[in-house]
């Protein structure tokens, strides 16, 4: 999914990174890879195939998900090449954000997540987040979100245990 925010007087393009930086560090969703750890011939051990592996990375450098470009032509065009290019999350963070300058006073922020990492509803959340984080560091406060209640990885195993277990088996079954 994506999202495009327009953005309408002064922007402090390195406080976004910032701000972006924070958001991964916050975020663990953003910093996820999945690996498909094949060996020869596609297979893990040449007969059965091997399943994706997902892990949280470090955090990324910001130059590899985030950029600051003059928009040469339409912010439509932008934002159909930014979704047309496929991830590679054996290597790169699910997210990209690009800042597309139509002049000092207008720019558009192009937020792109791999569905392996959220959806149109998190991608809302996130600019809220990211936007709140702008904001703060702007004034020169300590951020002040939310806590988070869990993450993803967590929530995800619950789920798997809790359809594992007899009654969620029947459940399932039903």
């Amino acid at each position: 999914g994506y999202v495009r925010q327009t953005v309408r007087g002064p922007l402090d393009t390195r406080l976004l990174g910032r701000a972006l930086s924070a958001l991964a560090d916050r975020q663990t969703m953003l910093r996820i890879r999945i690996d498909n750890a094949t060996g020869t011939n596609g297979t893990e051990d040449g007969i059965g195939s091997a399943a994706p592996v997902q892990y949280v990375a470090p955090p990324s450098a910001l130059s590899t998900w985030y950029e600051v470009r003059e928009l040469p032509g339409r912010i439509e065009e932008l934002e159909t090449a930014l979704c047309n290019r496929p991830f590679d999350l054996s290597a790169e963070p699910p997210l990209r954000a690009v800042l597309a300058r139509e002049s000092p006073e207008l720019a558009h922020l192009v937020l792109v997540i791999h569905h392996a990492a959220g959806d149109g509803y998190s991608l809302n959340v996130l600019a809220g987040e990211l936007w709140s984080l702008y904001t703060a560091f702007a004034r020169g406060d300590a951020p002040a979100l939310p806590s988070l209640g869990t993450d993803f990885g967590r929530y995800a195993a619950a789920a798997a245990d809790e359809r594992s277990s007899p009654d969620g088996v029947r459940d399932l079954a039903a």
